[in-house]
């Protein structure tokens, strides 16, 4: 469920960033993409922080 929320998230942010970006003007290009990456890139570590844990101590 975390994998897909990231995915529609990412999406999401790309359009809207991108559109945003090319509003402003050909200097911003790309921008968009960056920052939905980021975003996606800050939410993948917080999900990979508690891994361990998750793995050897939840299991039973």
């Amino acid at each position: 469920m975390a994998a897909s929320f990231q995915v529609l998230l990412l999406a999401v942010l790309n359009v809207e960033l991108s559109r945003l970006s090319m509003t402003l003007g050909a200097v911003y290009f790309g921008y968009g993409f960056a920052v939905a990456l980021l975003v996606g890139l800050m939410l993948v570590q917080r999900l990979f922080r508690r891994l361990e844990y998750q793995t050897f101590m939840l299991q039973g």
